[in-house]
């Protein structure tokens, strides 16, 4: 049973995220920052497929398999080095974003933060 609807949202889930991702790609008119975009729509199937594998591997361990038993941690280490890659490129995604926006560098948009400098009358 879990099995069937692990697959059932991972079946449901990569459509969704291929079609994000073409979007993406073939509208790319602001690469600088799609580029990030692309690679954090990228998380959902790469962690769907993980996520699937994983259980297949833990359910084929408990009946008696065991050479799944020893393969079990390596869709979740590849899940978990995507998931890392992903929040290191979400970090790079708003950086940038600041840099595009406010036509500087986002250290000096952080340190003059949200409200305006003062004006001295």
């Amino acid at each position: 049973m879990p099995l069937c609807v692990s697959a059932t949202f991972c079946g449901a889930a990569m459509p969704i995220a291929f079609y994000g991702i073409y979007g993406h790609v073939n509208n790319y008119w602001r690469p600088v920052l799609q580029v990030y975009v692309v690679r954090i729509l990228w998380m959902v199937p790469i962690y769907a497929v993980c996520s699937l594998a994983e259980l297949v591997l833990w359910l084929r361990a408990e009946r008696g398999c065991d050479a799944c038993e020893r393969w079990t941690a390596v869709p979740g280490a590849l899940r978990d080095c995507y998931e890392s890659y992903t929040v290191l490129n979400f970090f790079y995604f708003m950086v940038t974003f600041l840099e595009v926006h406010y036509g500087e560098p986002a250290v000096k948009v952080l340190r003059r933060g949200i409200c305006p400098p003062p004006v001295h009358s």
